[in-house]
């Protein structure tokens, strides 16, 4: 994972992928990791169910800056009432 942007209701990460690594694989282990490491604290309500479905794209090296700037940049992008999430900062954005 390079870059990891954070809105209330979605992520965006930037991630660079060998071949051999399937997205499908990959977007089921990401989700069902953050859910359940959300759902370890019991406060937290209601609980975090993981979405079907993710949206993926590639693009070229020199698109890199510009889509890492993006992702990095999705609280100004959406609505920043809702306090930062605890595991943001160990990502370089958000």
């Amino acid at each position: 994972m390079l870059v990891a942007g954070i809105a209330p209701d979605h992520v965006h990460v930037l991630i660079r992928l060998a071949n051999v690594v399937s997205i499908a694989e990959l977007m089921k282990a990401l989700k069902g990791a953050s859910a359940h490491e959300l759902n370890l604290d019991v406060s937290a309500r209601p609980r975090i169910e993981r979405q079907q479905g993710y949206w993926a794209e590639s693009f070229g090296f020199e698109d890199l800056d510009a889509i890492a700037r993006y992702v990095r940049n999705q609280r100004d992008q959406h609505d920043d009432s809702h306090p930062i999430e605890r595991w943001s900062s160990h990502l370089g954005g958000g």
